[in-house]
């Protein structure tokens, strides 16, 4: 099946064994849900760099002490990537913070992830940095500031 993007980019799906159901009809949830998925990926939300922060609870932390060996990178990884997210480090820290991740992805993923694992109660602080571009805000805040009449007494 051949599809074009929003932004005029021409794509490919090829069937796959699992799109398919018992009868030999075309799985529509599975395809649509494929194609979702590469879509937000790769053409239609722009995708930035992210940077998370944030505490561990006691709960949590009471974790680390049953099972220290757990390795939480591998855990991170697979629960970003059930967002779309792409997880370029996670690093456990010293400091004001007990975790920081570098990612790639859109804000609505993270605040999924934040939603999500915040509801266990794992977290006492969970915070999220998107990178933005500052000659653009910059040069927004000319446009703006050209139109601002501050307030006269």
């Amino acid at each position: 099946m051949k599809y074009q993007s929003r932004k005029g980019i021409d794509w490919q799906y090829e069937l796959m064994p699992q799109d398919v159901n018992t009868d030999g009809d075309l799985n529509f949830l599975t395809l649509i849900m494929s194609i979702a998925q590469l879509r937000t990926s790769h053409w239609s939300i722009p995708m930035a760099k992210i940077y998370i922060v944030g505490t561990y609870s006691s709960a949590a932390l009471k974790g680390f002490v049953t099972n220290p060996a757990q390795d939480r990178k591998q855990i991170v990884e697979a629960m970003t990537a059930s967002t779309g997210i792409r997880l370029d480090d996670f690093q456990i820290t010293r400091g004001i913070f007990d975790f920081v991740a570098v990612a790639e992805g859109t804000i609505e993923q993270a605040m999924a992830i934040k939603i999500a694992v915040g509801s266990t109660g794992s977290f006492d602080q969970f915070h999220i940095l998107e990178s933005i571009d500052i000659s653009k805000a910059a040069t927004l805040a000319q446009t703006t500031l050209a139109n601002y009449v501050p307030p006269q007494g």
